[in-house]
């Protein structure tokens, strides 16, 4: 009756260890799938603010070329205004730039 006991017990056992088994299998996938989603929200979340980033820098970028051509158009306003002023002004630039790195 003992060994009718003890392999009822195994038996047991082995049942107890599949389900246990069973249930770790159910709890991996599941994990499994919440990571996937957890993965997917931060890859939009990633993506979103990238464009956000891409965005801001087109802006700014637009902004930095209107500035250059703004000045660029005021300068050539001045030159047209005073051609042999600008002419003198630019001479004097170029004969000071030279001095200076003459001297190094």
């Amino acid at each position: 009756m003992a060994a009718t006991k003890k392999a009822i017990s195994n038996k047991e056992i082995n049942e107890e260890l599949k389900e246990l088994q069973d249930k770790y299998n159910d709890l991996v996938e599941l994990l499994k799938a919440k990571g996937s989603e957890k993965k997917d929200d931060i890859k939009s979340e990633m993506a979103n603010k990238l464009e956000g980033l891409q965005n801001t820098t087109e802006e700014g970028l637009k902004e930095v070329y209107e500035k250059g051509t703004e000045g660029v158009e005021a300068v050539s306003g001045r030159i047209k205004q005073n051609p042999v002023a600008s002419i003198l002004v630019a001479f004097g630039v170029g004969y000071v730039l030279s001095k200076v790195s003459s001297n190094k």
